[in-house]
């Protein structure tokens, strides 16, 4: 596999599954549910480019990411995409470039719209310095984490990712989410769409889920109890059973 995308893999079952991390997420996003993979999947998870140890995207737009992610992950019919966070976005982008042949996508607490408190952060004329200030700092992440404490579980902490990235790319990634022209692009997607969401996530994701559902009618959704925005970490066996339809 070229190494342009650095990927991690699970399981040597027949079922593809490749895990998209979100805005702030790595390889390292999918690994509370592994221990719960069943015997016939095959998981692959990976670094975004410009993210972790792949390398830099040739230039900051969904489309050519995604189509980088497909080429090189060798993503095609029989694939099951899961999307954490923002990730969700780009499975239904990759979804979308591959003419909808993939064979299901979850979506996992998404975002689909810029929610008005990250404003702030996408203004042309101050916002990255305001990123800098609340992601790029130890103390910004603090506040930040101490600020969501409604919003995940006592020892999840939503912004230690952060801790450890270029910011630079980060930066370009959110900015590259907020120009996105919107779910109105997918609303040809006729594939399994399933999405799961924490009980206490933020309420601009049970919005989206909201727009998702509307444009996309026959859309699954699957509340996750005692779960903030990263269910992954809060409930993973729980969302590993609810990924894999594994709920008998």
């Amino acid at each position: 596999m070229n190494s342009k995308i650095y990927c991690k893999n699970f399981g040597s079952g027949p079922k593809k599954y490749v895990g998209i991390s979100g805005w702030g997420g790595n390889n390292n996003t999918y690994t509370p549910i592994i221990k719960y993979l069943p015997k016939d999947v095959s998981f692959t998870s990976f670094d975004i480019q410009g993210f972790g140890k792949s390398k830099d995207p040739k230039k900051w737009n969904i489309q050519n990411i995604c189509s980088e992610i497909i080429d090189e992950l060798g993503i095609n019919e029989k694939t099951n995409l899961v999307g954490n966070c923002t990730g969700g976005v780009l499975g239904l982008e990759i979804a979308k470039l591959l003419n909808y042949k993939v064979n299901k996508l979850v979506m996992i607490d998404p975002f689909i719209y810029t929610p008005w408190y990250f404003y702030l952060l996408v203004n042309k004329y101050f916002g990255e310095k305001a990123y800098m200030a609340t992601f790029a700092s130890k103390v910004g992440r603090y506040i930040s984490n101490l600020l969501l404490k409604s919003k995940r579980n006592e020892d999840t902490n939503l912004t230690e990712h952060f801790a450890e990235m270029n910011h630079t790319n980060s930066y370009s990634f959110l900015r590259m989410m907020h120009n996105h022209p919107g779910l109105k692009i997918y609303s040809d997607l006729d594939n399994n769409l399933s999405i799961i969401h924490g009980d206490k996530t933020f309420k601009a994701v049970m919005h989206s889920i909201s727009k998702i559902k509307k444009q996309i009618k026959h859309t699954e959704t699957y509340e996750v109890k005692n779960a903030g925005h990263l269910p992954i970490e809060d409930q993973p066996e729980m969302v590993a059973k609810f990924i894999f339809n594994k709920n008998e």
